[in-house]
């Protein structure tokens, strides 16, 4: 699809990484490593031009780098033809994917891999041996242990009563080494307990107080006004996946919080709706759309969810309070295909110096888009070409689509 191929240099350092003494992981090392290397073998013909790219503290478990995500979308576009890296570690810790990456799909791109310090290149045929998948065993292990030595501590702290958390309950805050709640926010939260067991309705309250009905709902459903520290509501799932799933009350972890006087209410304050909220299971099987992360929406700014009533169809739950159905995810992964095409057939045929080819590559990224769409048959390989290529999409109406790449045009 382009003239000239890519080689693609690729450098990443952990935000989590307390070596900073061994300047081999910098960033700038790790270039500097890959150019001399390309340079002593002679790699980069007249052909072919280097590319850089590099992920500043990010964790190699995380598969929606930016680079990384950009890097792959190139690929995808067949403008790269070699990928370089320090060693299996810099590309990702996580096995399944190096492993993917490695044994399927850059064959099947038909891309050169070359790791400088794991002594591997994919044209060598003393490549085939067997230490390379331990070699990306012992790199993921490594980030296990080491997540699972930090979870025990912060546990440890939790349970006797010390605050571990990222975030504080609105309303409070750490004074002198102590979780206190401000007075002018305690007697907001017992206002708003108070209108709510009268019979005031969220919205109500809402406008009320000049806050969001989802602001609202947390403060009503949060049991550290009634003197409990809470933690384990958010898990992250194992490590391929990498997701944060939000658990529910009765899987929440609670002591009660004697170290630090932060009862504002007691529970003669809560309504019934309340009461009945934390004595039944709250269990959901919905599953996730494919554009789950990427998309929000174009008025409020906040994420799009799948509607409730209307299955297939996103929509906001913030605007006006209400749901507000915007689009069909069939109809707005179309949109994204569709331009998709349009984008990166235009960077090819732009130039009028090219009219005489521009029909014979005209065929050509069409031929490559429909394989492209034949290939992609499943949720999960869609929500992977969405992830590769695009960086946020908003919606306003049905048909006010506006989608940020992760490449430029």
């Amino acid at each position: 699809m382009w003239r000239k191929k890519v080689i693609a240099l690729y450098a990443r350092i952990s935000k989590k990484d307390k070596r900073v003494q061994k300047v081999s992981n910098t960033i700038e090392n790790q270039l500097f490593l890959l150019r001399s290397y390309v340079s002593d073998n002679a790699i980069c013909g007249e052909q072919e031009d280097i590319h850089e790219f590099t992920d500043d503290g990010y964790s190699g478990t995380d598969r929606k780098r930016p680079s990384f995500m950009k890097m792959l979308a190139w690929v995808e576009l067949e403008k790269i033809d070699t990928v370089i890296v320090k060693d299996f570690s810099r590309l990702s810790r996580d096995h399944l994917l190096i492993s993917e990456l490695r044994e399927k799909y850059f064959p099947l791109k038909q891309i050169r891999f070359i790791a400088v310090l794991d002594g591997y290149d994919s044209l060598s045929d003393e490549n085939t041996g067997i230490i390379y998948p331990f070699k990306t065993l012992f790199n993921e292990f490594y980030c296990s242990d080491i997540s699972r030595k930090v979870r025990c501590s912060l546990e440890a702290k939790k349970s006797s009563g010390e605050y571990a958390v990222a975030k504080l309950p609105f309303g409070y805050e750490i004074k002198d080494s102590k979780v206190v709640c401000r007075k002018d926010k305690a007697e907001l939260i017992r206002n708003i307990y108070k209108r709510r067991k009268e019979g005031s309705t969220y919205e109500e309250i809402s406008k009320l107080y000049d806050m969001t009905v989802s602001q609202v709902w947390r403060i009503l459903h949060e049991p550290a006004y009634l003197g409990f520290h809470v933690w384990h509501r958010y898990e992250i799932e194992s490590l391929p996946l990498k997701r944060r799933v939000k658990q529910m009350p009765e899987q929440w972890k609670m002591v009660s919080d004697d170290k630090n006087d932060i009862a504002v209410i007691d529970e003669s304050m809560l309504s019934d709706d309340i009461v009945r909220y934390y004595g039944k299971s709250h269990r959901k099987n919905n599953a996730r759309h494919i554009f789950h992360g990427i998309t929000k929406c174009g008025i409020c700014g906040n994420a799009l969810c799948s509607d409730r009533a209307k299955k297939g169809w996103l929509c906001c739950r913030k605007c006006n309070g209400k749901e507000k159905k915007l689009i069909m995810t069939g109809r707005l992964y179309q949109l994204f295909f569709d331009r998709l095409k349009v984008v990166f057939y235009g960077e090819v045929c732009c130039c009028d110096r090219e009219k005489k080819t521009a029909g014979q590559r005209g065929n050509r990224e069409i031929e490559f888009f429909e394989k492209l769409s034949q290939n992609i048959k499943t949720d999960v390989d869609r929500e992977m070409l969405l992830n590769i290529f695009v960086r946020r999409i908003y919606v306003s109406e049905p048909e006010k689509v506006i989608i940020y790449w992760r490449i430029k045009k």
